[in-house]
């Protein structure tokens, strides 16, 4: 599968890829150790293996087909949540429930919104 890297955080060793099928977002966790870089940055085209496990896409094998193939794409999305609010609300069921913080943008509660 393909995906472009949405956020990555080299000290938490995590990042978020959106999948080129348009499914739920999936996830990276480095292995290797600390020390060990990360393989990729927010903006890069990558190519990877999609694993499902406990309800969550997880990212393995990643390889990088592209740097900076998409630079921008993190500030269009958080700039689409903002006109659509979704800064604005605060998420307040407890449970799998991300708040804004931390460069990650909440969009439950208009995930919600579209199932109900």
């Amino acid at each position: 599968m393909y995906g472009v890297v949405l956020w990555s955080d080299d000290a938490r060793n995590r990042a978020v890829v959106w999948c080129d099928d348009h499914g739920d977002l999936a996830f990276y966790r480095r292995t290797g150790g600390a020390r060990a870089p990360m393989p990729f940055a927010a903006g890069d085209l990558i190519q990877f293996d999609l694993k499902e496990a406990a309800e969550m896409r997880i990212v393995s094998r990643p390889r990088v087909v592209e740097r900076e193939s998409y630079p921008t794409l993190t500030h269009d999305l958080k700039q689409a949540g903002a006109a659509m609010g979704a800064l604005e609300e605060t998420c307040r069921a407890p449970e799998g429930c991300v708040e804004a913080r931390d460069n990650v943008v909440s969009l439950s509660a208009h995930r919600c919104a579209e199932v109900a």
